[in-house]
């Protein structure tokens, strides 16, 4: 079954009011049912929230630094759940570099080292943060909006982790700011989209884990500490919230210790395999972002999160 790819432009958006920049990749709208068996008048509404990972981000020709590839994990996931969800139209609004603050109010908080790379200066959205148009699309297409994953919280700690160190006060306010603004952004949701709409809050794996490579163990041991607290609070502001978590770490199976042959580097962890195989970190780019296996492997953890709801009223 196809999918139908309806795509926020938030460069477009700004200029076009509530308009849609609509791109469509195949389609015929039919009738599907949520998971709680409410029955939903098609097209279903698959919205994206979040950053870079988002809008699989990743080097593209011409882009080495990465560019929004159109083969990331929400379009992976829009596909595998045409099946739940015939005729499922995907919606992204992440914004690269964009921090649970600066997606819930449109301004940038003071991290050290972040500016305007908050998010907002790069991305415009018409109801003046990312949070606030989900909203409003979501209220537009009530009942029909069955799917949001949130994938945020890595940005409100990734400038604590720049220059291969860390900085512990830096992360102490991440993730301060994860557990204020997190909360609030799925209440929004939530009230937007009413209770059977299934929200997945993504976990994040840690690219840095491929440092070890370059003779910065201190350093990628030093991350996937503070990688794991981000997940611990990720977690379970997601769970109090009533909303399904993707373990997007065990679907990496980065805490594979389990020595390997890998090309180029002798032996090495499993997991720091792992991330060589999904990301960029170990090519000549060196960007912590997946390439197509590893968003594959993200819409995997998705999917699983996905398959675990409950069939409400039965």
């Amino acid at each position: 079954m196809g999918i139908t790819r309806r795509v926020l432009s938030v460069a477009a958006a700004a200029a076009l009011g509530t308009a849609m920049a609509v791109a469509a990749v195949a389609a015929a709208p039919t009738a599907g049912a949520l998971r709680s068996g409410v029955k939903v008048v098609a097209p279903a509404y698959y919205v994206a929230v979040g950053a870079s990972e988002a809008v699989g981000y990743q080097p593209v020709p011409g882009q080495r630094h990465g560019a929004p590839s159109g083969r990331g994990y929400a379009e992976d996931l829009a596909r595998t759940e045409a099946r739940r969800w015939p005729g499922l139209a995907l919606i992204e609004l992440g914004c690269p570099g964009i921090n649970s603050v600066a997606a819930l109010t449109g301004e940038s908080p003071g991290l050290p080292g972040v500016t305007s790379a908050g998010g907002p200066a790069r991305c415009h959205y018409p109801q003046g943060s990312e949070v606030a148009t989900a909203v409003e699309l979501i209220r537009q297409r009530h009942g029909r909006t069955v799917l949001v994953t949130v994938d945020l919280g890595f940005n409100d700690v990734w400038p604590c982790l720049r220059h291969d160190s860390v900085d512990q006060a830096c992360v102490s306010t991440g993730l301060q700011q994860i557990g204020t603004s997190l909360p609030v952004i799925l209440r929004r949701l939530r009230a937007a989209g009413g209770p059977h709409m299934l929200i997945v809050g993504l976990e994040h794996s840690d690219p840095y884990l491929a440092e070890t490579l370059r003779g910065h163990s201190s350093f990628a041991l030093a991350s996937e500490t503070v990688i794991d607290q981000m997940n611990s609070e990720l977690a379970a502001i997601y769970t109090g919230a009533g909303a399904l978590v993707a373990d997007v770490p065990a679907t990496y199976a980065t805490d594979d210790k389990t020595p390997v042959q890998l090309p180029g580097y002798g032996t090495v962890a499993a997991g720091v395999g792992r991330v060589c195989a999904l990301t960029w970190m170990c090519t000549s780019e060196h960007n912590l972002h997946p390439n197509d296996a590893g968003y594959r492997a993200i819409a995997d953890a998705v999917a699983a999160a996905i398959a675990t709801a409950p069939v409400l009223g039965s």
